[in-house]
């Protein structure tokens, strides 16, 4: 049978409870075997007596998809009938709140500072020859000769999580883009609360996050620095 409905999250620890009626008054070694992810079976052993009702199975797996598949094996062909299932997640995963790198662009010799939030971790690390760092809020200095993508991975017992970000070396800028734009938007689109705004949407077709300092946005033609965008202000 497949179990998680497709609400499983790869990689993340599950414990698993199965319960199942199996009114033969022999054979007490009822196992459940489910997949670890490997293809290889795992067994865990069955409580309630023999020819009782109200037996379960408890067991633990690695979800390697968004559904598993879990089979009842018994050591013995019987009237065994499954009743139920819960599934509970193990351990919650790590959150990595922020990763980010300030300057995001610098020129050759420069240095630059990855700077980043962690929570319920137990260990971190960043690639790119960083290595292990404190899973808890923390920052490094690193100087990359060519433009890098640093990735960050915190683990725990539930699995891990990841998030990235570049630094820019010695690059060219590629200004960002008005991509999208509604205004008068009085009953066209709603947003998630119902309500109806005038919105825009930039995207920055660099690798890399940048400053929006020094860029405006007006509805007037005379006024071309109507609005400007907070200084330290990242698109990516």
């Amino acid at each position: 049978m497949s179990v998680g409905g497709g609400l499983l999250v790869i990689g993340q620890s599950y414990l698993i409870q199965v319960f199942f009626t199996d009114l033969r008054s022999c054979c007490s070694g009822r196992v459940m075997s489910y997949g670890d992810g490997l293809n290889n079976p795992v067994d865990v052993a069955a409580s309630g007596a023999a020819g009782t009702y109200g037996q379960n199975a408890l067991g633990s797996f690695v979800a390697d998809g968004t559904s598993q598949t879990l089979s009842i094996s018994t050591n013995n062909a019987g009237n065994v009938h499954l009743n139920a299932y819960q599934i509970r997640s193990a351990f919650p995963l790590p959150v990595i709140e922020s990763f980010v790198a300030a300057p995001s662009m610098i020129a050759g010799g420069e240095s630059s500072t990855l700077m980043w939030q962690i929570s319920e971790a137990d260990h971190a690390e960043i690639d790119a020859g960083v290595g292990s760092i404190n899973a808890t809020p923390g920052s490094v200095s690193v100087s990359p000769t060519r433009t890098t993508c640093y990735t960050l991975t915190a683990t725990n017992g539930g699995g891990s999580v990841s998030a990235q970000v570049t630094i820019g070396v010695d690059v060219v800028l590629l200004k960002p883009e008005l991509s999208e734009f509604l205004a008068s938007n009085e009953a066209n689109l709603a947003d998630e609360d119902g309500d109806f705004f005038d919105w825009i949407e930039i995207y920055n077709p660099n690798a890399f996050g940048i400053d929006q300092a020094g860029y405006f946005l007006t509805d007037d033609v005379s006024n071309l620095t109507q609005w400007a965008f907070p200084a330290g202000t990242p698109r990516r």
